[in-house]
């Protein structure tokens, strides 16, 4: 029973007058648009002492969850055979009784709604437990089937939600695998506009030059002379002339380690290594392979100038002895 309720709770009727004795027993109402929404009501009047109506209104309906929804009703009221009023106290705080009136036909007694004519038919108690038994089946029925829906929608979402991830996971190792080719290209530009190491070779050159030419300037001078104590003065400064002129080239070499090994640790774990077909993969593999040029381009150079500086200290620091010895 759809619309005969009190506060969505209850229905409420009233019948007023007699011949109640030619209405009295059970009616049933049956309604729902669809079998997820059936519902029925179960009327059963009996004659009270005074001629008066008395009963209960019973109704069983599915709800949109497939739960059920019950309730039972106590009612009283009367009618003159033609017509019926009824009414019922709603069981809630400060309610009020509820009218309904109708008409007792030959197939029954039709009660007026706001949304209708509600026509309930007589019937048995037997019939209405074999409604509510076929109601309760379908509302299991509606609840397995959103339950199902339920179970689909999710699966569906986490399907949707993991090929976001997937698709998400796939453009960040994109991303990165971009982003390491764009990296290792600006370092080969870097390496090829480099300078070469022509100013570091012939500073040592000059430097060697002239400490030699000191020493043999020196043992030319009269031995315990000033003039040949200046000169050997003269030879150590150049060794820390070229100390303090090696140190950036020192640390330029060290830096070149550290980005080679920057570099080398980033390709080995670029997503290339297990994800080849990244649309970014082909532009680091062309990077990678102009980096290794310029990779044995750069450790060429840190060789060089690290064999360098440690031949030229050492000959340096000889000829720095030798002065010594001299003197």
């Amino acid at each position: 029973m759809g619309s005969i309720r009190w506060g969505g709770a209850a229905i409420a009727l009233i019948a007023l007058g007699g011949c109640a004795n030619h209405v009295s027993g059970a009616y049933l109402a049956r309604g729902g648009q669809t079998p997820q929404s059936a519902w029925a009501d179960l009327l059963q009047l009996t004659p009270s002492g005074d001629g008066h109506l008395m009963g209960t209104l019973t109704h069983v309906g599915i709800k949109p969850d497939g739960s059920l929804d019950r309730w039972t009703l106590n009612i009283q009221g009367s009618t003159d055979g033609r017509s019926i009023t009824l009414a019922a106290q709603v069981n809630e705080p400060l309610a009020t009784a509820t009218n309904m009136s109708g008409q007792v036909t030959a197939n029954g007694i039709a009660l007026v709604e706001p949304g209708g004519t509600e026509s309930f038919a007589p019937s048995t108690m037997d019939a209405y437990t074999a409604v509510v038994q076929a109601i309760t089946t379908q509302a299991q029925q509606v609840q397995q089937q959103a339950a199902q829906a339920t179970a689909q929608r999710e699966a569906a979402q986490e399907a949707a939600d993991q090929e976001r991830a997937q698709q998400q996971a796939i453009a960040d190792a994109n991303s990165r695998a971009d982003a390491l080719a764009t990296a290792l290209s600006a370092y080969v530009a870097q390496v090829q506009a480099r300078h070469d190491l022509g100013p570091f070779h012939a500073f040592h050159d000059k430097a060697l030059a002239a400490a030699r030419h000191d020493l043999d300037l020196e043992r030319s001078l009269p031995a315990n002379g000033p003039q040949r104590g200046q000169v050997s003065v003269r030879i150590h400064q150049i060794g820390v002339q070229v100390d303090q002129f090696d140190i950036p080239w020192s640390q330029s070499a060290d830096r070149g380690k550290d980005h080679l090994a920057g570099f080398d640790a980033a390709i080995a774990r670029s997503p290339c290594r297990t994800q080849p077909d990244l649309p970014a993969c082909p532009k680091e593999h062309q990077a990678e392979g102009a980096y290794q040029a310029a990779k044995a381009t750069v450790q060429g150079e840190i060789a060089d100038i690290t064999a360098t500086i440690a031949r030229d200290a050492a000959a340096l620091t000889d000829l720095a002895h030798q002065s010594d010895a001299a003197d």
